[in-house]
């Protein structure tokens, strides 16, 4: 594989950081959607070729900044499959979905046309609307291909449940053998500071996560929009989804609320906090950390 020079040094943590320098998704899908699109292959071909597509461009960020770049981890995953000569779709289904029990977890985006539908469908909500939209159906070749482009960051969809026993791996994964103490303290610490963006989850000095850092992290993918604060020290995990995407991210700012609202019921019912049962805990992370795409 050739690629940038620039690029020589950067490491699989950096990726994972969103710190190798790597473009943005909406740069990627501006420079190479038709090329993607062309692609045929599997999804470790073309991930491939993903990977050497981002690895050959000049960096958008000088290595070691930071930038969210869903196409770095595309380029972990494709990383992994060289190693191991197995694509990401089976790895992780062996060492996440099945070791955790997310029986429900899949890989890759619904879509459902059955009314009513089994399965959340994504919406959009305009800035001139007032009822969301439906998300159309994308072609089975551009969902192929960009489940290699993109899936790695973001194409795993499950119950909420599901997705709660990934998250408490943070809490129970060392004493149930699942992770490493290293592993599990690199998990939940940022990447540089004392503060910020770690390796998938941001790591905030909040009072009411004491004895250690709030984790947060939010996104949004084809209508879906979601967003969850926890804190290991205290085995609290407060989780909060809508199908529904708002332009003026107000779907975001809503949820983020609804989960200031619930951690504000637990910091009143188990500390000495004076805060109300429902009284709201301001997170103010939707203007300092990015929602990823």
């Amino acid at each position: 594989m050739s690629f940038n020079s620039a690029f020589r040094n950067a490491t699989l943590e950096q990726f994972l950081a969103h710190r190798s320098g790597v473009q943005q998704s909406t740069t990627f899908y501006r420079l190479h959607l038709d090329a993607l699109s062309a692609q045929k292959g599997t999804f470790r071909q073309i991930r491939y070729w993903v990977t050497e597509t981002v690895l050959k461009d000049v960096p958008e960020v000088r290595p070691g900044e930071f930038l969210y770049a869903n196409q770095g981890y595309a380029v972990a995953a494709a990383m992994m499959e060289q190693i191991t000569g197995r694509d990401w779709e089976s790895l992780v289904q062996e060492h996440v979905f099945a070791p955790l029990q997310m029986t429900s977890a899949t890989i890759g985006i619904g879509y459902d046309d059955i009314i009513p539908p089994k399965t959340p469908v994504g919406h959009d909500l305009p800035l001139d609307k007032q009822i969301p939209i439906p998300r159309p159906v994308l072609s089975s070749t551009l969902l192929h291909n960009d489940q290699a482009a993109t899936g790695p960051g973001g194409y795993i969809a499950c119950t909420m449940q599901d997705w709660v026993k990934f998250l408490h791996a943070h809490v129970i994964g060392v004493s149930t053998g699942y992770l490493t103490d290293v592993t599990a303290d690199k998990l939940k610490r940022p990447f540089i500071g004392v503060e910020g963006y770690g390796l998938g989850v941001s790591a905030y000095n909040r009072t009411w996560a004491t004895p250690g850092q709030a984790l947060v992290h939010s996104g949004d993918i084809f209508g879906q929009d979601t967003v969850f604060w926890m804190t290991p020290g205290r085995d609290l995990i407060v989780a909060a989804y809508t199908n529904c995407l708002s332009v003026d991210k107000s779907t975001g700012l809503a949820l983020d609320n609804a989960a200031g609202m619930l951690i504000g019921r637990y910091a009143a019912n188990t500390t000495t906090s004076k805060a109300f049962v429902h009284a709201p805990v301001i997170l103010d992370h939707l203007s300092i950390f990015p929602r990823g795409v």
